[in-house]
């Protein structure tokens, strides 16, 4: 999807530049309106811009200044300047600037488009860069010391280090974030590997999402740690609080609305570029360092309740409420080990597949001679805590066919076999794992029913994707892909067709004037005409007319 922002003075320039974008079928676009540089400072401020078509001669901060702001702001936004005069003095300004294109107004619509096909393929072009690929294989070359892993690992996962110890780690390990400022904390998953990858390959792709990361969030500083082979995390502070004395509020507020205006967009370059899918997940908050541990496993707790598509999940700010202030949780992933925060991990993603597989592992290396049982019974119960946690914690009991399987997990004498074990170990993950995706489409179906009634309830008013997207708070382009997904129609179609439903039912019970029932569906009368006459064969006035033949 590619955000597409509209900036004039001149409303009628703004609204049929909006509604000509609207009608693109072939792309996939958001599109937002200002009618002043002003407005479009503001929307710079929440939204990640990837195509700007600005006038040139406005009142105040005139086209050429407002790119120059948008570029510092969101620096691979490609521009495209509208104007009415044939002044060739700006246009050689604006293409010395990296402008996409100029358009005179009066040179129609299949020139604008024709500019909006050339900036797309100019972002596609991009995108697909192997520079970012050869990065990451001399950052693979130079991976980060194994000490500050493991420091991060004691943090995330609750080891209590005094506030002096903190600090003198920090400089022992000449840690790149500063222990003075909060840290921003948003967690990655890959949702799929392709089949008969190794392991080495799977190492060097997840350098690559850091080094995609790191192009995308370049005014933040970050440290990314690969927790499991699937699972991710940055740690991040922005550069600009990290070059200043004290602590700058507006500085983080403006940094985490671009870190969550940026996640779609890492999102698809990982697809397109690393052929990936992965989720995501950000708080919209800042998070004290002794709060890293409990804020960790809100992310790791909302990741894995997700949305109705199970994958590339896109979750920030108001999707969740973390709890910065509170106090960490205790380490039982810490006590259990790798495999255990593995298992852990497997269980919150709805992985019973992996989970079946690595937890048989386990038994089956603990099992054998006599004088081995302690080891295997640890083991054993380890791991059935760990699915009785989860399961308690999912509230999901009712999802079990016979209760009598949660009595045998408690109980190892009565599984003859480690593989016996591991069987009703795989039956109850599985069991969990159907119960999860049964909430995501509940949740998903909720979501959708409060879109559905609202804009039933606002077809005369602001029904743009960012709008809804407020509504339901998630993220713009995530909200597009889950609702087409799981409703099988566009979420702009739908919001076409519910309008026009509207003006039939104005048009047969009313009199009111067709400029009247455009304004109460939302439209402009000249675009809700030509939808109309598109939709219906036939103007709103002839389908008036058809009634009292």
């Amino acid at each position: 999807m590619y955000r597409i922002l509209i900036v004039d003075n001149e409303p009628i320039i703004v609204d049929g530049l909006y509604h000509l974008f609207l009608e693109v079928g072939h792309l996939e676009l958001d599109v937002h309106r200002a009618y002043s540089s002003a407005q479009a400072l503001k929307l710079l401020e929440k939204h990640k811009i990837d195509i700007a078509f600005l006038d040139i001669h406005m009142p105040g901060m005139n086209g050429l200044d407002l790119q120059k702001k948008m570029q510092e702001r969101w620096r691979k936004c490609k521009v495209i300047f509208l104007t009415g005069f044939n002044d060739f003095s700006y246009a050689q300004s604006a293409l010395r600037h990296g402008v996409v294109d100029f358009v005179l107004k009066t040179e129609g619509d299949e020139k604008i488009l024709e500019s909006l096909d050339k900036a797309v393929e100019q972002l596609v072009h991009e995108s697909t860069d192997r520079r970012q690929i050869e990065q990451a294989k001399r950052m693979t070359e130079q991976a980060r010391p194994m000490l500050q892993k493991e420091f991060v690992l004691d943090l995330l996962y609750g080891e209590r280090i005094f506030s002096e110890s903190l600090e003198l780690r920090f400089l022992e390990l000449d840690f790149p974030l500063s222990l003075r400022h909060p840290v921003n904390l948003t967690l990655g998953r890959v949702d799929e590997w392709p089949e008969d990858m190794s392991g080495s390959d799977k190492t060097l792709l997840l350098y690559s999402i850091q080094n995609i990361a790191q192009e995308h969030l370049h005014e933040m500083r970050l440290f990314y740690l690969a927790y499991s082979h699937t699972h991710f995390i940055w740690l991040m502070q922005p550069k600009a609080v990290l070059d200043g004395e004290e602590p700058n509020t507006e500085a983080w507020r403006s940094a985490i609305a671009m870190v969550s205006g940026m996640l779609d967009s890492i999102q698809a370059t990982c697809k397109e570029l690393l052929k990936l899918p992965i989720s995501l997940a950000t708080l919209g908050t800042t998070t004290a360092w002794n709060s890293v541990a409990y804020d960790f496993s809100v992310l790791r707790q909302e990741m894995g309740s997700g949305l109705g598509l199970g994958q590339e999940v896109i979750l920030s700010e108001a999707a969740f409420h973390p709890g910065a202030e509170a106090e960490p949780s205790q380490p039982d992933a810490r006590i259990y080990g790798k495999n255990m925060r593995l298992l852990e991990s497997y269980l919150e993603s709805g992985n019973a597949a992996e989970f079946a597989v690595l937890s048989a592992e386990m038994l089956e290396i603990a099992s054998g001679s006599v004088v081995r049982y302690p080891h295997y019974l640890e083991t054993y119960l380890s791991i059935a805590a760990l699915l009785l946690q989860q399961w308690n914690k999912r509230g999901i009991t009712g999802a079990l066919p016979d209760k009598r399987m949660l009595d045998k997990l408690a109980h190892i004498s009565e599984h003859a076999t480690w593989r016996a074990a591991a069987e009703h170990f795989a039956a109850l993950a599985g069991l969990m794992s159907q119960s999860m995706r049964e909430d995501q489409r509940g949740r998903s179906d909720a979501v959708v029913d409060k879109l559905h009634r609202y804009i039933s309830e606002h077809l005369h008013s602001d029904l743009s994707l960012n709008k809804l997207s407020e509504v339901v708070y998630l993220n713009p382009a995530y909200l597009s892909r889950l609702y087409k997904q799981t409703q099988g129609v566009g979420l702009a179609d739908y919001i076409s067709d519910r309008r026009i439903e509207k003006a039939l039912e104005l048009l047969r019970g009313t009199s009111l004037l067709v400029q009247k029932i455009a304004e109460q569906v939302g439209l402009e009368p000249g675009y809700f005409i030509k939808m109309f006459k598109k939709t219906m064969k036939m103007t709103p006035q002839e389908y008036r007319e058809s009634l009292l033949r």
